[in-house]
């Protein structure tokens, strides 16, 4: 557990699997010396008094960063549910080589938008640190922990037909979808 006597580089050092989102989280709050030669000295609370910020603002910091490495050990707990088709899976491989992204992963993502809420994105990006990994034969397939929950049992397929080509999404989690199909809620 992280509190605010910790030095900085005592909470990257213990959760290494979460620096990445531990230190952009306390750059967020204004902690800037995260990595520079004073942080491995200042605790979280010397670390924000000494950049001006108030001292009612180091609570929520430290429940945030708490929060982080708490959503990390929830995730490696509960296996995630999610699948791709051979066909979506070797479609995807296909763009990854097209699009020349060699070494990233297929990122699967949800957003806000569209015209019922939320819609599926995917692009090719190099996985964090805090993302859930997945594997699909040759494809790699990354998702931030956000999204994660909202896709756990989702089937991703890939169609080829006269009336529809591309890939399609049965998420069990979809309450109601939008009329294109693209959109969901």
């Amino acid at each position: 557990m992280i509190s605010k006597d910790m030095t900085i580089a005592k909470i990257l050092e213990e959760y290494p699997e979460r620096a990445v989102s531990l230190s952009e989280r306390m750059s967020q709050a204004g902690l800037h010396c995260v990595g520079c030669h004073a942080s491995p000295f200042e605790s979280i609370e010397e670390g924000m008094l000494s950049h001006g910020m108030d001292a009612s603002l180091i609570s929520p910091l430290v429940d945030d960063l708490n929060m982080i490495i708490s959503v990390a050990s929830d995730q490696k707990k509960k296996e995630q549910n999610i699948s791709f088709s051979n066909a979506a899976a070797a479609h995807a491989k296909q763009l990854q080589e097209k699009a020349d992204s060699e070494g990233k992963a297929l990122r699967l993502q949800i957003l806000k938008g569209g015209c019922a809420g939320y819609s599926y994105k995917m692009s090719f990006d190099r996985p964090r640190s805090s993302d859930a990994l997945f594997q699909f034969g040759d494809l790699q397939v990354c998702v931030d922990s956000t999204s994660l929950e909202q896709l756990d049992g989702i089937e991703i397929d890939y169609v080829e037909s006269l009336e529809e080509t591309g890939f399609t999404f049965h998420n069990p989690k979809v309450h109601a979808s939008c009329d294109c199909g693209k959109s969901f809620r």
